[in-house]
Parts: structure tokens; C-alpha cells; sequence
């Protein structure tokens, strides 16, 4: 399949150091687990608003609640 200047050895020689050069780059994953994160810690943020948030409401319920009308 080669022709006589080994034209498609070449080219398969490239292709697989461009696979190489795929598999062995790290940049995405690393993008991928900061996303992650990222994803993690506004969901935790979320979480704490609304758990503080509903503590507000219940002291501003038990101060309504305790000035006389």
C-alpha cells in the first residue's frame, strides 16, 4: 500500500503521533474537573442560602409574631 517513497508509512507515522499527542494532553480533563468544582461548590452555596434564608424567615415570623397589635 506504501508507493516507492514510503509515502503512507509517513503518513501513518504522523497520525500516530498526533494520537499520541491526543491521549497524552491533559488540558481538557483538567478543564473537565474544574468544571466540576465549580458545579460542586454552587451547589453547596445554594444549599446554604436557602438553609439560611429559611432561618431569617423564621426569626422575622417569631419577632411579627411577638410585637402586639
Amino acid at each position: 500500500m506504501t508507493d516507492a517513497s514510503g509515502t503512507a508509512s509517513i503518513q501513518s507515522m504522523k497520525e500516530s503521533k498526533r494520537l499520541r499527542a491526543i491521549i497524552a494532553d491533559e488540558e481538557g480533563i483538567t478543564a473537565i474537573e474544574y468544571g466540576l468544582v465549580a458545579a460542586l461548590i454552587s451547589v453547596f452555596i445554594m444549599v446554604a442560602i436557602g438553609a439560611v434564608g429559611d432561618g431569617v424567615v423564621a426569626l422575622f415570623d417569631l419577632a411579627n409574631q411577638s410585637i402586639p397589635n
